[in-house]
């Protein structure tokens, strides 16, 4: 997996400008995560921005954009609540 990400690192370093980053708004947590990762691998890909992350996902599933940074879905607790008697 590590070799995987680090080949992907390496085309993106070789291509500036070739790869799309989707994310689910400007200036969302998705957007400036993307930022920090490009500021940090050193690479150049271009920033695309979607009202949402559905629309971003469906792109990236279609091929439209490459890459594509996402928040964790809140999730309901599966622990069993405790009944107060």
């Amino acid at each position: 997996m590590l070799r995987m990400q680090l080949a992907r690192i390496t085309y993106a370093k070789a291509n500036p400008g070739k790869i799309n980053m989707a994310s689910a708004g400007i200036g969302d947590g998705t957007h400036v995560s993307g930022e920090l990762f490009k500021m940090m691998a050193g690479v150049g890909m271009v920033h695309v921005p979607y009202r949402g992350a559905a629309p971003a996902l469906t792109d990236l599933l279609g091929g439209q954009v490459q890459v594509m940074f996402s928040s964790m879905p809140a999730f309901p607790c599966s622990e069993p609540k405790s009944s107060s008697r």
